[in-house]
């Protein structure tokens, strides 16, 4: 994993000094936040608030279109709180991840300066995230015995809306679903339900 996150940073790093040299590259920071929740825990809801903060890289591919790779801290997971007249304590299962999503970019809604500079000021997008997870953490529910048996590897579809105030800062709102489970039940132990993880996020980016 290590040798991931460095693959990734001197990638950044690269884009980065690409940029300097070469406008079809970009890089950028994001920071956001997490509503999450996973399928089969028996908690409904997004009431699990987690942490989003990361890298972006990319490179433009036409004037509209563009493809970026980000390099994200996500903390994921699910809670439930108990009504009064439930018995059992709140419960939640938290899980962090190192977060890549590699998304394709079109923009519309031309916005033009007096100068001839121009930027796009929505822009829809999707793809593909691949996560790995890092240290997961049970709390008063039936998965506690199971967490050494949670894949380390997430694979999930995403897609979402970015809204630009500038060239350089926008706002984003994205939803991701896991395609792989979090636990296999057909692998583990039957009695139990499979795990899907799913959330949505909301995020501030700087492009450089």
């Amino acid at each position: 994993m290590q040798k991931i996150i460095l693959t990734f940073s001197f990638f950044c790093f690269l884009l980065i000094s690409l940029h300097a040299q070469d406008q079809r590259f970009m890089g950028g920071v994001i920071v956001g936040l997490n509503a999450a929740q996973i399928d089969g825990d028996n908690a409904a809801g997004y009431r699990k608030a987690g942490l989003l903060v990361g890298l972006r890289g990319g490179a433009y591919l036409t004037e509209k279109t563009s493809i970026t790779i980000d390099m994200l801290y996500s903390q994921r997971g699910s809670r439930r709180v108990p009504r009064i007249d439930e018995a059992f304590e709140t419960y939640t299962i938290s899980t962090p991840y190192i977060e890549v999503p590699l998304l394709f970019h079109y923009k519309d809604w031309r916005v033009e300066y007096e100068d001839g500079s121009f930027f796009y000021k929505v822009s829809a997008e999707a793809g593909l995230a691949v996560s790995y997870l890092l240290n997961p953490k049970v709390e008063n529910i039936v998965y506690e015995t199971e967490v050494d048996n949670f894949n380390k590897v997430d694979i999930a579809w995403t897609a979402g809306v970015s809204y630009y105030f500038n060239e350089k800062v926008g706002v984003s709102a994205r939803y991701l679903r896991s395609i792989t489970p979090l636990y296999n039940h057909n692998k583990h132990m039957k009695t139990l339900n499979s795990l899907f993880g799913y959330h949505f996020n909301f995020s501030v980016f700087y492009v450089l």
